[in-house]
This record gives structure tokens, sequence and C-alpha cells, in this order.
């Protein structure tokens, strides 16, 4: 099931709306109808977050760095950076221009409230004046003061990280620096929200679990990053490929033959991409005789021998794929050979136990 829907792209970036940000507007128009006044004012804000997620990726993509998506919850927006900038400076320009924008969105709406005040009615058990510029900008001004919190890793904590690095020169020990210092406000809020307010116990969970993940990325990363794919893959000999034309009961008895869990599905002169065990099993047993693999969804991922173990771990973490092609275009079908989760977890050190959690968390 999908938790998020995509509402509209701005510079090629999808913005979706989570499942549990419709819902709470419904809460709010249930609660406060037939009053319109808090319904409106978060439309307001919601754009103002949109326009704070957009600065950060605007940022991001100036600096030549992708940006996946940014998704909007209740409790905020995230925008989906694929990639960790390299130089502490650039993380902390990206960082710093989603508060500063909601910084001049509340001075303006401020500003514009002086000039023209614009009234509604409101009920009692929202605490807003009903002056409809003035409590979006005193809003959009308490979001990016609270953005500034150095809790890692809301934007503050990003900026505290990019500083720690640039003066310690060790990425993995400033994000540790700043993971701890997040995680001990993530705590502080997980306590004072469970005393009074539950939606600040909420944002401080979210804010400790992320924390935690991201000191785990930066390790992996810092291991896998000057590790080649040609370093550790295994030559194309040792992945079972089968043409399209192949049906699914054949590739099945092949599977078992070889003990693997995945197949490159590739024609004479070209690689289409990875079929994996389960795509093979959803397929009724009394369909496998006559379906054929290439009437199946084939995952059209590859990567090539010169990028980093840690662009192909990514891939993979993204893809739910053990296994991913490395491609040259020199070799047969393309197919030099294959980096699996067994050869990043072999580069990690880690074991077979762990392979699961590192892949599929």
């Amino acid at each position: 099931m999908r938790y998020t829907f995509t509402i509209l792209k701005i510079r090629g970036i999808p913005i979706e709306l989570h499942i549990t940000f419709i819902g709470l507007l419904g809460i709010l128009f249930i609660f406060s109808f037939p009053i319109i006044y808090p319904v409106l004012l978060f439309g307001l804000l919601f754009i103002s977050v949109v326009v704070h997620e957009l600065a950060h990726s605007i940022v991001a993509q100036r600096n030549n760095i992708p940006v996946k998506k940014i998704v909007l919850y209740p409790i905020g927006g995230a925008a989906q950076i694929d990639e960790i900038p390299e130089k502490p400076g650039i993380e902390a320009r990206i960082a710093l221009a989603g508060p500063l924008t909601s910084l001049v969105i509340g001075i303006i709406s401020l500003g514009i409230n002086l000039l023209y005040p614009i009234s509604f009615p409101t009920i009692s058990i929202f605490i807003w004046s009903g002056t409809l510029f003035f409590d979006l900008g005193v809003l959009s001004i308490i979001l990016a003061m609270f953005n500034l919190i150095p809790a890692f890793p809301m934007d503050g904590g990003r900026i505290l990280r990019a500083i720690l690095t640039f003066v310690r020169n060790d990425y993995v020990k400033a994000t540790e620096n700043a993971a701890g210092i997040g995680r001990g406000f993530a705590l502080l809020m997980i306590f004072f929200g469970i005393m009074g307010n539950i939606w600040l116990a909420i944002i401080g969970f979210f804010i400790y679990i992320g924390a935690s993940q991201e000191v785990r990325l930066a390790r992996i990363s810092a291991i896998l990053k000057p590790i080649q794919i040609s370093e550790v893959m295994l030559d194309r000999e040792y992945a079972l490929t089968v043409p399209p034309e192949m049906v699914i009961s054949e590739a099945i008895t092949l599977m078992h033959r070889a003990q693997v869990q995945d197949l490159v599905v590739c024609t004479d002169y070209d690689l289409i991409g990875v079929v994996s065990w389960d795509d093979l099993l959803k397929i009724p047993p009394p369909l496998r005789l006559i379906t054929r693999i290439g009437d199946l969804k084939i995952n059209p991922i590859s990567i090539k021998a010169e990028n980093s173990v840690f662009d192909a771990y990514k891939v993979m973490l993204k893809e739910k794929t053990r296994l991913l092609p490395v491609v040259n275009p020199k070799a047969p079908c393309n197919l030099m050979g294959v980096i699996t989760n067994q050869s990043i977890s072999y580069s990690l050190g880690i074991d077979r136990t762990e392979e699961k959690a590192l892949f599929f968390n």
C-alpha cells in the first residue's frame, strides 16, 4: 500500500503528501466545523512548509546534488536528498536555506498584516488570534526557529555537523557528536511532550530514530566509499542469466539448481534487468508454464564498475534488491559482473546474520 501521493512536481521534484497529513486535515475540519479558519491557516502553513523544503532542494540542485522527492507529513516536511554533501560548507548552506526561507515568509506575513489585517472567527480550542497573516507570520517564524535547534538530523543539527566536520575534519565523528546532541534534545522533547504535548513527543521520537540512522549511514559511507565496485564484484559467470523468452517454471528450476534468489535477464546483445525469486512466486503455479520472464515487470537496474561500493549499497537499499548488475559496454550483453549483498557485507566486515538488517531495515 502506498502511504504517499504525488500532488505536483516543481523543478522536476515530486512533492508527495503522506496519508496521515490528509487524516489530520480531516480531523481539523471536523473539530472546527463550521469555522473554516483553522483549515485555511493550516493550508497556508502547508504552502509555507513546501517553500521551506523547496529552498533546501534548490540549493542542493545548484550544488549538483540530486533531490529524489519532497514528502509532507503532519509534523513537517522532508526533502529526500540522494547524496551526502562532500563539503561541510555545502551541507550548511542546504540546511540553512529552509529556516531562512521560513523566516522571510514570517517577516513578509507580519508586514502584510500591518498593512492589510484580515481577521476570521475562530474557536476557543485553538490558540490562534484569528488574524490570518499575523498567525501565519508567527507560525512561520516558530518553524524557522524550531528547525534551527541543534537536534540532528533537523536543519540546526545538520549545520552543527557541518561546523564540527570543518573543525575536526572527521565526518563520521562529527555525525556521532551531532547525533548525540540530537538524541539528547529528542529525549527532552519526548519527556516534556508526554507531560503535556503529544506532538512534541512524536517529533522527539522521530528525531531520535533519525539521528541513529544517520550515524549508521555515515559509518557505512566511510567504509564503502573508498572501495570500487570492481574490487569486490563477482564475474558474470557467477550470475544466473536468462533470456526474456524463458518460461517461469524453467527459470525456477534453474534457480533451485544454482541456489540463487535473483535472475539477471538479458538478450544476446543487451542487459534488461533483474527479477527476484519473490517476483516469480507471485505468478500462480498453473500460469508458470506459459508465462515468460519478459512478461514480468523487470527491474532495469545496473551500475558501473568504477562507482563506489557505497553507490551500489544506496541503489540496492532503494530498490530492495540482493543483486545489482555491473555494466560495461565492452562486455557481452553489457554485463561485466554482479555485486551482491554478500559482497557489501564482506566489504563492511559483518556476518550473514546482520545482512538482512543492513539492507531491509
